[in-house]
């Protein structure tokens, strides 16, 4: 009997090996199945990056050239107001000098 009892141990003993080696099977399987997922998901993540930088960048030069457009706007509004300025200001020199050369009194 003591050999039956050795055998009937080394049999359970077999059984929980197996189930152990299946049940690490199914965990292995588990993982890599989660680890395809995460890698997918990464990848999708990735993808997603990489569209928003390049819409961003697009943003971006939009916004630098409606900048650059706004300064040459004012520069050129500028020019025109000291040119026009300049102009106004001899108008008005060339009627003050009309004024100082009429004699008192005179209508003309």
């Amino acid at each position: 009997m003591g050999n039956a009892n050795i055998e009937l141990d080394q049999l359970h003993s077999g059984d929980e090996t197996e189930k152990l080696a299946l049940a690490a099977v199914e965990a292995i399987k588990r993982l890599i199945t989660e680890r395809h997922a995460l890698r997918g998901g990464l990848a999708a993540k990735e993808r997603e990056l990489a569209r928003l930088h390049e819409r961003f960048t697009l943003v971006r030069e939009s916004y630098q050239k409606l900048a650059n457009e706004l300064v040459t706007q004012l520069q050129l509004f500028e020019r025109l107001e000291r040119e026009e300025a300049r102009s106004t200001g001899s108008a008005e020199l060339h009627w003050l000098r009309d004024e100082q050369q009429k004699p008192p009194g005179s209508p003309f």
